[in-house]
């Protein structure tokens, strides 16, 4: 498997394993238009290098959030009351 296959598929399962992970906030994050992650799942799916990199580039960000213990952007945090 090609490098740019082995991201999509990273891209792919990273999703596959968050399905309360909000796309169109990720998008945001990510900045890439949010039909840019339409039908991810689908073989046909073919980013550009850009979204590519784009979007890998805030997974690294949420993973080392998550393994932190802070929210992603799928969650807000709460606040604490004074």
């Amino acid at each position: 498997m090609t490098e740019f296959g082995k991201a999509i598929e990273r891209i792919r399962k990273f999703f596959a394993t968050r399905p309360n992970l909000s796309r169109s906030g990720f998008a945001r994050r990510a900045d890439v238009h949010r039909n840019t992650l339409y039908n991810l799942q689908d073989q046909s799916w073919n980013p550009t290098r850009v979204s590519i990199e784009k979007c890998l580039s805030v997974i690294d960000e949420i993973e080392l959030e998550e393994a932190a213990g802070k929210h992603g952007p799928s969650k807000s945090p709460t606040k604490k009351a004074a």
